[in-house]
Parts: structure tokens; sequence; C-alpha cells
């Protein structure tokens, strides 16, 4: 595997806690303040912190954090449930970081939730795999879908949608998160959307350098045969001519 074009692709803007101090072992978490909260070793929370604040049980339990003191830190706020065998270290919650518009940060919790729950071996689809490769314009209230590398079924959960499909021959990992290569998640999400919506990503695909003109011809290929795909055919043509335009102007 290998990082998509990492010398275009700028890093996702990410919204959470600064590292914990490096010499404690275990240190509070900043969200809370009243009560003090218990301590998270620093181990866990650095690994929290590169899963957009999520830990799975598995990762708790190899960090000292059994089950009665997870039941603790729930208690004090310092750890929330969101899934099962999910927790969030952000004392705010999903609502919160809504609230605060903080929809960047949004669509990549979603994202890492349902890695996460899907396990090893899983590879985000569509608008999950746009927002890993950095693109703007994908909805922050959408669903995430998964497939498996190795093609194997798997159960949807009100998280994460598992897809039996074909992901080709290559995929990528960006900070952790796997996803497949940009034209086949245009192909799969643009049927998906609206065209306002649809055009803004196909757009930001462009503008980031994440694909090119040949790369748009082949992601609309790969969309025929979708759900959607001969509705949302005429947007793909809005997108060339907008392109065409600013090079015949320039």
């Amino acid at each position: 595997m290998r990082d998509h074009r990492q010398a275009i692709l700028r890093p996702v803007p990410r919204n959470v806690r600064s590292a914990p101090d490096a010499s404690s072992d275990d240190v509070d978490c900043p969200h809370v303040s009243s009560p003090p909260c218990p301590a998270l070793p620093r181990k866990l929370l650095l690994l929290a912190a590169g899963q957009q604040g999520l830990l799975t049980i598995a990762q708790c339990d190899a960090h000292g954090v059994d089950r009665g003191r997870r039941a603790r830190l729930v208690a004090a706020g310092t750890l929330r449930r969101v899934a099962r065998g999910i927790v969030d270290t952000c004392g705010t919650g999903i609502a919160g970081r809504i609230a605060a518009r903080e929809y960047d940060h949004v669509r990549l919790w979603k994202v890492w939730l349902a890695q996460l729950l899907a396990g090893p071996g899983s590879v985000a689809l569509g608008q999950a795999a746009l927002v890993v490769a950095g693109l703007h314009g994908v909805p922050w209230q959408f669903v995430p879908e998964m497939a498996y590398l190795n093609g194997r079924y798997g159960r949807s959960a009100e998280h994460v949608v598992i897809r039996q499909v074909d992901l080709g021959d290559r995929h990528f990992e960006r900070n952790g998160l796997r996803y497949t290569e940009p034209e086949r998640a245009l192909a799969q999400a643009v049927p998906t959307l609206d065209r306002r919506t649809a055009i803004a990503v196909i757009d930001s695909a462009r503008y980031r350098g994440v694909v090119d003109a040949a790369g748009l011809v082949r992601a609309r290929e790969l969309a025929r045969g979708h759900r959607g795909s001969v509705r949302a055919a005429p947007w793909w043509d809005e997108v060339g001519q907008a392109v065409r335009a600013v090079v015949v102007g320039s």
C-alpha cells in the first residue's frame, strides 16, 4: 500500500486535543474540569488522538483500562460509549462537535468509527473514501461504506454499511485510514449525491489534484451501472465544461 499523491494531498484538518505531557504516564482528560476525571494512560490518549478521539475496547484492555475502570471513566465523563466495543475520549461527544460546526472533524470521526467497527482488512468506499482523500463538499451526515480486501461478507451496523464490491487492484492509506482509489470512490459517490453536491465534490477532486481530466473520464466510466448513474451522467459534463472554460479564458 502507498499514500495517494502525497505531494499533492494536503493534511486533512483535525480537531483533537493536544498531546498530553510526556512526563506523565497517566494524564487527566482536558475536556472535563469539574468534577476531576480519572486519568487515562498517556499512550492510550496518544492512540486516541490519531483516531479522532476513538478507542476500541481491545485497545483499552491492552493499555490496562479494563471493564471496571472504563465504567468509572464513563461515569466521570472521561469516556463516552458511542457504539458496541467503541468509546470516545472527547467530553463533548459528537453532538458537541456538530454544534460547534467542526464538520471536517465530524466526517473523519465517522470514517474512523466505521473502520474500527469493520475491523482489519476494511477499506473505505464512496463518500468515506473521498473524505479520507481530503476532498471538500462531502455532506457530514453521510453513513460510511466499507468493504473488505478479500471480498468477504460483513454485517452492516448503525454507523457503517458493509458492501461486497470489487476494490480493483489499488487501494491507499492515509493517516491510518484505508480507502479505495479516488476515481473508483467518485464513481461510487457521485450517483448517490444531489446535483449541487456532486458537482462540488468533482470540482474539489480536480482543484486539489486528486484526479486529472483522464481520471474523471475513468470515474465516469466506472460509475456506469451504479444506481443513480443515469441521473448523474450530465453532471460530469458540467464540471468538464467549467474546466474547459477556464482553460480557454486563461
